[in-house]
């Protein structure tokens, strides 16, 4: 990573920069996050990157206030011109600039502007040291804990779908973004996210709470009307069926979770009842 502009990075701005680099990075389409507090609040892919940052910021303008923007493609004089008018920003990272777009980026005194290689052949020592495998840490009294990071490839036809109501094609593939997004929420996490014009982006995000149905609601509230049609995805299986009844009625049509409750059978009855298409991937992300 190389700092091409701003003040020093902070050790917060560190973290938020990673966790947004890992976001876009797991996608091929023009993609942009905005993270706040190690959690994204608003994720969109587009074929423009002007629009998928659009995308991402219409999700949630409040919680983008001095937020870190990631982005997986070159950015340009459109795309910066959007960052500018979308008010204050700690940082950006992005895979490169045009000279247009840093031109206008520099004029913001105290931005962050960071160009970090996104390609596999980066260097990356832990994954070296550790013969391979992506590892992460957390530090406990006097000692680490260390596990895989959770970097598994996600597909479609892994999935299963448990429900009378049988998922579309665009739906899978709503359900996949928000899926990924999901990856990297705080657990509780639930992820509301809607087919744009040329991609998916979220409508709400549920992040950190201590209850799912309290995570969905916060989802939803954040959504809004953009609710209805939209898909679902919980990081984390359904304890119990409320979430399901109240995501019926804000009109979600999909919903994509590990399963693996022991109140699965109940969960699906509210989906079914509700004609909810409903998928489980069969793993968790979980993150902590």
């Amino acid at each position: 990573m190389k700092q091409l502009h701003g003040e020093e990075l902070s050790y917060n701005n560190f973290a938020d920069a990673d966790l947004a680099y890992k976001v876009v990075v797991q996608f091929s389409q023009p993609a942009a996050v905005i993270v706040k507090h190690q959690t994204p609040c608003g994720a969109a892919v587009d074929k423009e990157l002007n629009i998928a940052f659009q995308n991402a910021f219409a999700c949630d303008k409040t919680s983008a206030f001095g937020g870190i923007v990631g982005f997986n493609k070159k950015v340009d004089e459109k795309t910066a011109q959007g960052l500018i008018k979308a008010g204050f920003l700690e940082c950006i990272i992005a895979s490169d600039y045009t000279k247009g777009a840093l031109a206008l980026l520099v004029k913001k005194k105290n931005l962050r502007i960071l160009k970090t290689d996104f390609s596999a052949n980066g260097s990356n020592p832990v994954r070296e040291f550790s013969k391979g495998v992506n590892l992460e840490f957390k530090k406990i009294r006097g000692q680490i804990l260390v596990q895989e990071e959770d970097m598994k490839k996600e597909s479609i036809k892994l999935w299963k779908t448990v429900s009378r109501k049988k998922p579309t094609l665009l739906q899978k593939q709503a359900l996949l973004f928000a899926w990924k997004v999901a990856k990297y929420v705080k657990s509780n996490a639930i992820v509301v996210a809607k087919r744009s014009k040329q991609g998916f982006s979220t409508v709400g995000i549920g992040p950190g709470q201590t209850s799912r149905i309290e995570a969905a609601e916060i989802a939803l509230k954040k959504a809004g009307e953009r609710s209805k049609g939209a898909v679902l995805a919980s990081d984390g299986f359904f304890p119990f069926a409320d979430s399901v009844r109240l995501v019926a009625k804000k009109g979600i049509k999909a919903i994509v979770q590990p399963g693996g409750s022991i109140r699965d059978k109940e969960v699906l009855a509210a989906a079914d009842k509700a004609r909810i298409a409903m998928l489980f991937t069969g793993v968790r992300h979980f993150r902590h």
